[in-house]
């Protein structure tokens, strides 16, 4: 990965998403909905340009099964890992069936979902 470069990936809807990885280089992970990713791609990567709440891990070296369970009633959500620096990433993302049986996270809201 190049420095600020990113990797993304859709978050699969009914499913708990685990981060989990080792680097070369910190990484932070952002989880945006469709709409903010677009914003984030059209300014480059500048988190200035994404509005509203969106999720987050501090950048790290490594990460362990770290769970991101708001795609749980919701297809609307992209995983970002942003390197701070040039380096290598090892993703071992794993996912586990597990439907909210309602909307959650962004689809929760109302006039959303």
């Amino acid at each position: 990965m190049t420095s600020n470069g990113w990797r993304e990936g859709t978050v699969p809807d009914t499913y708990d998403y685990f981060v989990s990885f080792t680097s070369t280089v910190p990484i932070r992970v952002y989880f945006f909905t469709l709409g903010q990713f677009v914003q984030y791609t059209v300014c480059n990567g500048d988190l200035t340009c994404v509005s509203g709440y969106y999720s987050s891990l501090s950048a790290a070296t490594s990460q362990s099964s770290v769970p991101f369970k708001l795609a749980e009633g919701c297809a609307d959500y992209v995983a970002i890992y942003v390197a701070s620096s040039n380096g290598v990433m090892y993703p071992n993302i794993a996912v586990k069936q597990n439907s909210a049986g309602f909307a959650t996270g962004y689809c929760a809201q109302v006039g959303t979902g």
